[in-house]
């Protein structure tokens, strides 16, 4: 899916003028294809480059109007499926009304929907458990192992268990939880700026605001990460969306 490609061909329309960068078409480290005017990072994989010439080196030529941002959301939507188009359609249909109504509550009850459905969705509300699962089970083995041993080496066996039970709860809760959440508000991130409600354009640093916070999430759902740092980036992200919609 074009996601990101699309969010800047639809923030940087611009009349035919000054000569425009090239175009690279890359693969990311979770093996989406994005197509952008700015370089792809080092860890991406570039599948093409599309240098577009000066019209002053071409010489006179006639050329066609540029695509509409409605022709550009349109070309995104042939690969997507009927549901999903209907979902996001819905959404800027909602936050238009919300806009020229000048109902703030309306668009962020929008946007709030929207998360609580990327967040916990598709039974990811159960997910949380693991971490006291993981835990459960620990501290079961430890109380078996420590049958018939001395008080010193229960203290030990329990202390040992504990450790190994926490280490093992956070990389859980990363791998089963964090993940899939990192890349689905990845999605969400990447989609909402075409669908802001009657093609609005979104300002450069609240797209800019949008493109680092997918950076950040990504980061923030490695098991290296302390364990509030996923949450506490979630709690930015919502911030930066109720700004975005309500004053795109």
């Amino acid at each position: 899916m074009l996601s990101l490609a699309l969010v800047l061909l639809l923030q940087t329309q611009e009349p035919v003028g000054p000569p425009h960068p090239p175009l690279y078409r890359w693969k990311d480290k979770n093996g989406q294809v994005r197509v952008t005017t700015t370089t792809p990072p080092p860890n991406a994989t570039i599948l093409e480059t599309i240098f577009r010439r000066d019209a002053a080196e071409e010489g006179p030529v006639t050329l066609a109007a540029p695509p509409t941002r409605e022709d550009l959301r349109l070309e995104m939507e042939s690969a997507m499926g009927e549901e999903t188009i209907a979902y996001w359609r819905n959404i800027d249909r909602t936050l238009h009304a919300a806009r020229l109504d000048g109902n703030r509550t309306k668009s962020i009850n929008t946007i709030d929907s929207a998360l609580s459905e990327t967040l916990w969705g598709n039974g990811l509300w159960l997910l949380p458990l693991t971490p006291f699962v993981i835990m459960a089970i620990c501290l079961l083995l430890a109380w078996w192992v420590c049958a018939g041993l001395s008080r010193p080496a229960k203290v030990m066996v329990w202390t040992f268990f504990a450790i190994v039970g926490l280490i093992s709860s956070h990389i859980g809760l990363n791998k089963t939880l964090y993940r899939p959440q990192a890349r689905r508000l990845e999605y969400l991130l990447s989609m909402l700026p075409n669908y802001l409600g009657g093609y609005v354009q979104m300002k450069p640093e609240n797209q800019q605001a949008m493109m680092d916070h997918v950076e950040t999430l990504s980061k923030a759902a490695s098991p290296l990460s302390p364990a509030w740092a996923f949450p506490t980036e979630i709690r930015h992200a919502r911030q930066t969306l109720y700004r975005v919609v309500v004053d795109p």
